[in-house]
């Protein structure tokens, strides 16, 4: 009788928890229990430094990230990494603003079939404090204007601002 061998996932098949929190705010339901993707890279970074500051001051974790001073405020250029590498394994899809009807500006990202599944059990996988953290990085900050969400982080976290080109 032959024994059927189960080889372990490869590393390229294993999410890091930056991937993982990056997936589980773009799957993050609105109160009508749909996910909306996240429009422009400078939004996608603000609302990544949001939930990483959110992390540590309200549940004492982190989600990975080493954000820094920059031209823009806070940046951590892995994020832009994530972003690539998620699309390449088809977990999300990067929508250039001109093939996207949205009245938003820049990239559009969103999860595709597969991401979202993987989202869904991310997301399902934390507590509802931590769901309701999401929601608001999403839905009360990342959905706003870019200027009102760009003043909000400036104002609650002016150490960020120290390289700015927009202070």
């Amino acid at each position: 009788m032959a024994t059927t061998r189960v080889m372990p996932p490869s590393k390229a098949d294993t999410l890091d928890e930056r991937e993982e929190w990056i997936l589980r705010l773009l799957y993050a339901p609105n109160e009508n229990g749909s996910s909306c993707p996240i429009y422009g890279k400078t939004r996608i970074m603000k609302a990544v430094f949001l939930l990483q500051q959110k992390l540590k001051e309200h549940f004492n974790t982190s989600a990975g990230f080493d954000f820094r001073p920059h031209k823009y405020g806070p940046s951590d250029e892995g994020v832009y990494e994530i972003l690539e590498s998620l699309d390449q394994r088809g977990l999300i899809k990067r929508i250039p603003e001109d093939e996207h009807d949205s009245d938003y500006e820049g990239m559009k990202f969103e999860l595709t079939e597969s991401g979202y599944s993987t989202a869904r059990d991310l997301h399902q996988s934390r507590s509802d404090d931590e769901k309701r953290l999401l929601d608001w990085v999403k839905y009360k900050q990342s959905m706003r204007s870019l200027g009102a969400l760009l003043s909000y982080i400036y104002m609650e976290y002016p150490e960020m601002t120290t390289e700015s080109e927009l202070v």
